[in-house]
């Protein structure tokens, strides 16, 4: 039997493949939309059905985001102590917003067992699945929230109700904050053109819309507060610079908005809460009835909107030639998307701000001096088990680097400092719960263990990321990425101090919990690594000490076989020792060897983080060209000096520039060891080795704080300490001088195993 020759495959013939296809509507394109053959009905059957949804929907997308809004805004009034009648108002209004909503959908679905359904399994690609499972989610935490609350109004004292209530009020206002957007996404996520084209607006139309009328409700219940009349300024402002940017796209797609009935509906819903609302606190808001009249157009025209736009997909959905212009524009555009993506790459200026911002937010672990006298006076707890918190947030950030660096390599950085983020921020939160049920242990277990091992791998992230961007400028550049850690507390130190004695120790927590949840999940989403041997085009190295680096790639494992690694580990676990024993006691040290007062003295502390953060950059920069061991021996020899006069000093000037230059080296090991990591093991593998090597910063961080709070509290004062640690700096002067890279055999060895 004759077979027939298939054709052979070439460019030409796939580029007539191609022809074909686009002539018969089958393009193959990356889009969310799929691709049907221009005609308006396919089989007699509409090629695109309209929404079939009931009057019951929109209300529910109008009841949702008051409800998931009234919920953020009652956590936030419970942090900054705006009254229990309007934390109590907000959450009776989460809550019956949670109860009506599940009602409407029962009913738009016709019977329960079908809202029952879309829970029996978690479907996260699902907008339906996900939006069911968040007003679940939300309904149950602010029950929750609300129960808690009202125990507490009514006097009763039981153990653990009071964290019960803010972690039940931070879960609420999480879930409250995706279900008054998620909402938008969700007929965004739909083929109705008109939802489909103004997906990214709709989110943001959504929640603003929600949070204008969550306060609006709370001033027509008398609540008539500054915060409340900023909140319904914001909205009304917000959804009047919307307004004005759906009206100015004028594209067929859009047609809904500007023609016929829905568009006469979007349009007076628009000036209700856009225009409306403004001009009417602005000329009237000084009066109660002014605030009435302004919260009444803005709630009308709120839930206006929500049937405005559901009409607009109804109409939307009638014109399919309207979605097959929109699919010839997503398809070009995702094109063109497609080729920047793969032509271009991050730009690792960017991703080195980036590390820097998230740097600065994780640093605050060295302001916690000022939190140790107004801990041991309001707690009374001892010196000895307030300082224990820090040690064991330092061990657990070197646990943390070791953890993140393991998982950085193979997921990648922006998902590990996501979740660095999130767990670092909520060891802050429980925190101020620890400080206000007086509760140790849960402050051992909050700072210590949560903020530490998110705060470790937070910090592995954006180093090992910068390391791979720039191997032209890998000392100043890892160096400039660990300064905003070190200048951390050149910004937290004087807050703390200010806010603990206007506040509180546990507001302060929460306050600074809360800003460094957001700031580093933010941050981390700049993240990416560069492509497999990338470097800056046109680069080669020409400096000593860029020519010394290793070209050859160790695993974690190989590296830790060589004797240089624990050099390198024990390098950076006696320089912390020597540094963070100062830091843990900076700001009590002060008060009693030259009588600074405690806001002088976490001044201080904040000054002094400002050493810590140039001497990070400075030695950074120093190691490019006198090389990464030279670095390390000068800072053993001046802090030896340093730790042998320090008992002596009695005048505050001096004892400034003595912790000035302590700080400047400590920082200045943090600068160096990375660059010095990347030298002798490679760059690829980074995250796994340096986040080893960094466990001996939670190793010293354990010694040496320990041991000075122990003997200052048997002895009165800190001298014998200090002797002691000048002592080991003197004899650590050795190990720089045997550094040395890997052999080239050893090299040879870890090559072969990385095939």
């Amino acid at each position: 039997m004759n077979s027939v020759p298939r054709p052979k495959v070439t460019e030409e013939r796939l580029e007539e493949i191609r022809r074909l296809g686009a002539e018969q509507a089958f393009t193959a394109a990356k889009t969310n939309h799929p691709q049907i053959q221009q005609r308006d009905s396919y089989y007699k059957l509409s090629a695109l059905k309209a929404p079939v949804w009931t009057w019951e929907i929109p209300l529910y997308f109008f009841i949702g985001g008051v409800a998931g809004v009234s919920a953020c805004l009652a956590f936030f009034a419970q942090v900054f102590g705006s009254g229990p009648g309007l934390v109590r108002l907000l959450l009776w209004m989460a809550l019956a917003g949670g109860a009506f909503c599940p009602m409407l959908l029962v009913a738009d679905l016709g019977r329960p067992s079908r809202f029952l359904n879309m829970l029996r399994v978690f479907k996260w690609r699902s907008p339906m699945s996900m939006g069911v499972w968040i007003l679940v989610a939300f309904s149950g935490c602010v029950f929750v929230a609300v129960v808690s609350n009202e125990l507490l109004l009514h006097g009763v004292t039981v153990s653990g109700l009071l964290a019960l209530r803010w972690i039940a009020e931070a879960a609420s206002a999480l879930t409250g904050l995706l279900l008054a957007s998620y909402t938008g996404v969700l007929i965004g996520a739909t083929a109705i053109p008109v939802w489909s084209y103004n997906r990214t607006a709709l989110p943001a139309h959504f929640l603003t819309s929600g949070l204008g009328a969550a306060a609006g409700i709370a001033e027509l219940a008398g609540f008539l507060l500054p915060v409340t009349q900023i909140l319904g300024f914001a909205s009304a402002g917000i959804e009047t610079l919307l307004g004005a940017w759906f009206e100015l796209r004028r594209t067929p797609v859009n047609a809904p908005l500007h023609h016929g009935r829905s568009s006469i509906m979007f349009r007076i819903a628009g000036l209700l809460a856009g225009p409306g609302a403004l001009v009417v606190r602005a000329v009237w808001g000084s009066a109660p009835a002014g605030r009435y009249v302004a919260a009444s157009c803005f709630l009308a025209g709120a839930l206006l909107s929500r049937y405005a736009w559901i009409w607009a997909g109804r109409a939307s959905a009638k014109d399919p030639e309207v979605q097959f212009a929109f699919q010839r524009s997503e398809i070009e555009a995702g094109e063109r998307r497609w080729h920047v993506v793969t032509e271009r790459l991050p730009n690792r200026w960017g991703i080195a701000l980036a590390a820097v911002v998230m740097q600065i937010c994780l640093g605050a672990v060295y302001a916690w001096s000022v939190f140790v006298k107004p801990l041991v006076n309001t707690q009374h707890w001892t010196l000895t088990q307030v300082s224990l918190s820090f040690t064991i947030n330092v061990f657990f950030i070197g646990v943390g680097t070791v953890i993140g660096g393991l998982w950085m390599d193979r997921a990648g950085p922006r998902k590990v400092a996501t979740v660095a983020g999130i767990i670092y921020g909520a060891g802050y939160i429980l925190a101020s719960t620890a400080a206000s049920n007086h509760s140790l242990s849960m402050l051992y277990l909050s700072y210590g263990v949560l903020a530490g091992t998110g705060g470790g791998m937070g910090y592995i992230c954006p180093v090992a990321t910068v390391a791979k961007w720039f191997p032209d400028k890998r000392g100043v550049m890892t160096g400039l990425a660990v300064t905003g850690y070190g200048a951390g507390a050149l910004l937290m130190g004087p807050i703390a101090a200010r806010t603990i004695v206007s506040s509180g120790v546990a507001t302060t927590f929460l306050m600074f919990g809360i800003g460094y949840l957001i700031l580093v999940v933010l941050s981390a989403q700049f993240y990416a690594n560069p492509p497999a041997e990338w470097k800056p085009a046109g680069w080669v190295a020409t400096t000593k000490v860029a020519k010394a680096a290793t070209a050859q790639t160790y695993t974690v494992k190989d590296a830790m076989a060589t004797w240089q690694f624990w050099l390198l580990w024990g390098m950076l676990f006696l320089n912390v020792s020597a540094g963070i024993m100062i830091i843990s006691q900076a700001s009590p040290m002060a008060q009693q060897q030259v009588h600074l007062t405690a806001v002088a003295a976490g001044t201080m502390v904040g000054l002094l983080g400002i050493f810590n953060a140039v001497g990070r950059f400075f030695w950074a920069w120093m190691s490019d060209m006198i090389g990464r061991s030279r670095v390390y021996l000068l800072l053993y020899v001046i802090q030896a000096v340093i730790f042998f006069s320090l008992p002596k000093i009695g005048t505050q000037t001096v004892f400034f520039l003595a912790f000035a230059t302590i700080y400047l080296c400590y920082g200045g090991g943090f600068g160096t060891m990375p660059s010095f990591t990347a030298d002798y093991f490679g760059a690829k593998f980074m995250g796994g080795i340096y986040g080893w090597i960094l466990l001996a910063w939670g190793v010293g961080g354990v010694v040496s704080p320990l041991m000075i709070a122990r003997l200052r509290q048997i002895t009165g004062q800190y001298t014998t300490a200090v002797y002691i640690i000048a002592a080991v700096m003197a004899v650590s002067i050795i190990l720089p001088l045997i550094a040395k890279a890997p052999a080239k055999e050893e090299a040879s060895a870890a090559i072969r195993s990385v095939a």
